[in-house]
């Protein structure tokens, strides 16, 4: 039988779409703001959560003005923390999105 030069193994499909998709890099971004609580501390992540991070910005969710103010004080600090989870400078802003 001749085998078929068109046919590609499915883990290189499914490598090719990973990449693709940054599956990896988005498990990584994801995990490194899991633990919000420990990156804000107790009384922040109460009002607070994170969303997304995309195009190397962290969207945060806040109970109104006050907590966006929180944030926006603790900005450096959560940028910095988020980075040392990840091993790497790669948040470089913070915003807010509901």
């Amino acid at each position: 039988m001749k085998k078929r030069k068109d046919i590609k193994p499915i883990s290189g499909i499914l490598d090719t779409l990973r990449s693709e998709l940054r599956v990896d890099e988005n498990i990584e971004l994801h995990a490194s703001v899991r633990d919000w609580e420990s990156i804000v501390g107790p009384r922040l992540s109460a009002h607070t959560k994170p969303l997304h991070i995309k195009n190397r910005i962290l969207f945060v969710n806040a109970e109104g003005a006050v907590w966006q103010q929180e944030i926006l004080f603790a900005k450096r600090q959560i940028i910095m923390r988020v980075n040392d989870r990840l091993g790497r400078n790669h948040v470089r802003e913070v915003r807010f999105s509901n």
